[in-house]
């Protein structure tokens, strides 16, 4: 299979695929971030979640990062997840949980520059950290969108259903997150 280097050519063979086949495209992407700057919006709050196509069969969500942001302990409502990194610095740490149910931290991996991770539920939970003293971005398609997860409350010491919302929608930002 040939490189995908636009963001064009993804989206019409993403359209195309089904199930395992996203794996086999998601493996070939080679886009630089110039080719999603239309998608890159940051906020020094938090992380951005910006999609940049959706459909009934999967989402294409470009994620921005400040330096030290990262993500709470989550899992993918179900769905396969692929994480490429186009930029930055970023570690993913994953945690399942152990014979007396608690939630243990199974190690930190550092994410190569486009390099594919993979995650689904039935592997764990991970959270996502840009490490880097810049800017990243995370290139993540989900096998079917997640309209909801659930997410570790550090707090409570338990995981909750939580909506998931649009930071940019299609390039568009939004005023109030969907």
């Amino acid at each position: 299979m040939e490189r995908v280097t636009s963001l064009n050519q993804l989206v019409v063979r993403l359209n195309e695929c089904q199930g395992k086949e996203f794996q086999d495209i998601i493996n070939f992407i080679d886009l630089t971030p110039s080719e999603l700057s239309k998608y890159q919006f940051w906020d020094s709050a938090h992380y951005t979640r910006n999609c940049v196509e959706r459909n009934e069969q999967y989402e294409l969500i470009l994620l921005c990062w400040e330096p030290g942001q990262h993500t709470p302990i989550h899992c993918h409502g179900g769905e396969e997840c692929w994480v490429q990194l186009l930029q930055g610095e970023m570690a993913e740490s994953r945690f399942v949980f152990d014979d007396a149910g608690k939630l243990v931290n199974q190690g930190v991996e550092r994410l190569a520059k486009n390099n594919l991770n993979h995650i689904n539920d039935a592997q764990g939970f991970h959270s996502l950290s840009n490490i880097g003293q810049g800017r990243a971005m995370s290139l993540h398609l989900y096998a079917k969108p997640i309209v909801k997860c659930r997410v570790f409350n550090t707090e409570e010491k338990k995981f909750e259903e939580t909506p998931l919302s649009d930071y940019s929608l299609k390039g568009v930002r939004m005023s109030v997150a969907v």
